[in-house]
């Protein structure tokens, strides 16, 4: 349930915040993943891409 409400509440977030947000959540991870170097911006680009163009694009551009 915790998860539901975390998304629920980071429903409006940017993709930089929705992401920092997730990465930093050690009780989703057990860790903060934003200390692995360049994780958070590559996941947040790909966020953005997914939202402006849908999965689909996104998933093209990575062929």
């Amino acid at each position: 349930r915790w998860v539901l409400e975390f998304y629920w509440d980071h429903r409006n977030d940017s993709a930089e915040d929705l992401v920092h947000a997730v990465m930093t959540d050690e009780q989703m991870w057990g860790q903060d993943l934003t200390q692995i170097v360049g994780f958070e911006k590559l996941t947040a680009d790909n966020l953005k891409l997914i939202r402006e163009k849908g999965a689909l694009a996104a998933f093209a551009s990575c062929l």
